[in-house]
């Protein structure tokens, strides 16, 4: 297995840090049919990904950026106010860049010191200065990544006003959405938090669980959120050997089971309420029909190209929701299926 290429990142900290890759995991993919009638109606733009995803828009503002200076780029979420949960080769040297499992050797060495690491929770990581500085790294027993790729960053002060996220009790679930601060795509950029709401779950184990196209290099410790209720259900693990493409799979850790070490930590043990989150705060994208000028300004991260105004809407097709009322799975120019109107 492989890992992502790095990519720089220039901080408002006053200095240049390479992104801690992801590492690699590949699997075949089989494709789904279109659950919809058959495809018709205008051509349809797509923009802005995590990977195929949207800007964020201060929608997750507990998605976090984690910058250091002996690492690099990796994403966090916040689940208490000086607490943010990542995955442990974003905290740790790795003892080789490619990580196979199960494991035939130790896969992580040293933890890296808490105070390089800075966190950011802006929209954009390079903007302003720092929110808060590491105080103390948490990791599991053991020297692998394999089922453990977990990690727990202590900070020196708390996040205010920034609501923490709660784990999930969901032991199964078909769809996750993804939120994070790495590359939009094999060669693009990172530092901007985008999100992609519908990523279809491939394979779901006891300890980890495997999803489509979503994420690239900097994502890495990125929370997988469940849709209905937004709560976290996985971190980031690996993905690849590739961020793009239909076959590209990406492997999180589940947070279940490690659910008795961090409450021991300090973070709420999980909700068993199976209630949704309150309005305004769900990963659902809700402004489908919108007026938009381009991907990046709807939440479903599609703009369909439309007179006399184009509309916002969503991917479609294979595990993702049917279309609403009154449109129907359209493919787009770029590639994949979104809602259109009929």
């Amino acid at each position: 297995m492989a890992s992502h290429r790095p990519v720089s990142l220039k901080l408002g900290i006053g200095f240049r840090v390479v992104c801690l890759s992801a590492t690699l995991f590949g699997c075949a993919a089989g494709r789904r049919d279109l659950t919809d009638d058959e495809p018709s109606g205008p051509p349809v733009a797509a923009d802005a990904p995590i990977i195929h995803g949207a800007n964020d828009g201060g929608r997750h503002p507990s998605v976090v950026a984690l910058v250091s200076l002996e690492g690099g780029l990796c994403t966090g979420a916040l689940v208490a106010p000086k607490l943010v949960l990542t995955a442990r080769h974003c905290v740790s040297e790795l003892a080789s860049p490619y990580i196979a499992c199960p494991a035939s050797g130790p896969q992580v060495g040293r933890t890296l010191t808490a105070e390089s690491f800075f966190v950011y929770h802006g929209d954009e990581a390079a903007k302003g200065p720092a929110a808060a500085r590491g105080a103390r790294v948490h990791v599991p027993r053991g020297d692998v990544l394999c089922e453990a790729d977990v990690a727990v960053l202590e900070l020196d002060r708390p996040l205010v006003g920034i609501k923490p996220l709660e784990l999930s009790a969901q032991s199964s679930f078909t769809t996750i959405t993804a939120v994070g601060y790495g590359q939009i795509s094999d060669r693009g950029r990172a530092g901007l938090r985008r999100y992609r709401a519908h990523v279809p779950v491939v394979s779901l184990l006891n300890m980890e669980f495997v999803v489509g196209e979503s994420t690239c290099s900097g994502d890495s410790g990125s929370p997988a959120l469940e849709e209905a209720s937004g709560r976290i259900v996985g971190v980031l693990s690996r993905g690849g050997p590739t961020c793009d493409g239909k076959g590209n799979r990406n492997v999180y850790t589940r947070v279940g089971p490690w659910t008795d070490w961090l409450v021991s930590l300090g973070v709420p043990a999980p909700s068993t309420s199976s209630d949704p989150p309150p309005k305004g705060t769900g990963t659902t994208p809700t402004d489908v029909g919108e007026a938009c000028s381009e991907g990046s300004t709807c939440s479903g991260g599609v703009c369909v190209t439309a007179e006399p105004k184009s509309y916002c809407s969503r991917r479609c097709g294979g595990t993702a929701p049917r279309c609403p009322n009154g449109y129907r799975c359209t493919p787009m120019a770029a590639g994949g299926s979104a809602c259109a109107r009929k």
